[in-house]
């Protein structure tokens, strides 16, 4: 996998350099789609994309999606830059921890489908450029494109996505050297760990406070074993992409919660399944995965 331009580094402040260039992280831009409108209103009208998933029906143009922050794989000697499938779907209100598998359907009925990790993975794109121009009629205007895949899998001529959401997963990632590896956590898994509570600030008043239950992110780690002296940085990632970096140091036995309750109750909606939680209130909402980058054994610095 040969990443040449990733998502701009989350708000904030928050810099990940070596994680976010190989990752392709960062935070998707709140933009306006047609979902359950009708048309999209851009500048062109033209509409490029369909998005369908559990009786949700979206759409966007070409403008919408070049929009959204792209990211660039290199396949079979080209470079590829489009928009995170993703990211595509998040926009139109889906869930990503929620994917199960995605099909990216081309104009003529062909289509293939992605499994769970492959369609949560921010390096598979709708493409709509090839080295750095519009895509070669009989590709375009968009085509679906992830690292290693084979030629059958890379949809041309893309006009809908399918998508089905099941079962809530957190996906950890670490990467050690530039090497993924990536395991996957149900909320029973989660709820199995050791669990805690923590009071922290609501809303925008001082005075409210609310009730928190869920594991702490060290635990959880712990659980995986993964060494944090070996941990250069650790990252949360939202739904739609937004990233917060977590210097090791700040991670406690008790703090930051991944919280699934509040008050006793499943979270609110807009806070999604699982949020990070301290006792200043909520840190990232609708938590999907957390990725860890650790050194090279033998001390050495990941790149």
């Amino acid at each position: 996998m040969e990443i040449r331009q990733g998502f701009k580094l989350a708000a904030l402040g928050l810099l990940m350099v070596g994680l976010f260039a190989l990752l392709g992280l960062g935070p998707a831009p709140t933009l306006a789609s047609s979902r359950g409108q009708g048309q999209s209103q851009s500048p062109s009208g033209a509409l490029a994309l369909q998005v369908q998933f559990d009786g949700t029906t979206a759409q966007f143009t070409l403008e919408e999606l070049k929009a959204l922050p792209a990211a660039e794989v290199e396949y079979r000697e080209h470079i590829y830059r489009g928009a995170p499938i993703r990211a595509v779907l998040a926009l139109a209100g889906a869930d990503i921890g929620k994917l199960e598998w995605v099909e990216p359907w081309g104009a003529d009925g062909y289509h293939r489908r992605y499994d769970r990790l492959t369609s949560k993975r921010f390096t598979t794109i709708l493409a709509y450029e090839r080295d750095g121009e519009p895509l070669p009629e009989g590709e375009g205007p968009l085509r679906a494109v992830y690292p290693g895949g084979s030629p059958k899998m890379m949809v041309k001529q893309v006009v809908k996505l399918v998508a089905k959401l099941g079962t809530w997963r957190l996906t950890l990632v670490t990467v050690t050297d530039g090497q993924e590896r990536e395991r996957e956590f149900t909320l029973e898994e989660l709820k199995g760990l050791p669990t805690r509570e923590i009071t922290a600030q609501g809303g925008t008043c001082p005075c409210e406070r609310h009730t928190y239950r869920g594991v702490a992110l060290l635990a959880l780690l712990e659980h995986s074993e993964i060494d944090l002296q070996q941990a250069q940085s650790v990252a949360a990632v939202a739904s739609d992409g937004t990233a917060l970096e977590l210097e090791p140091e700040e991670l406690t036995e008790g703090k930051p919660l991944l919280a699934w309750e509040r008050n006793g109750a499943a979270l609110l909606e807009e806070l999604g399944t699982v949020a990070l939680v301290d006792e200043g209130g909520v840190r990232l909402c609708q938590l999907e995965r957390i990725i860890v980058l650790l050194r090279v054994r033998g001390g050495g610095e990941s790149r």
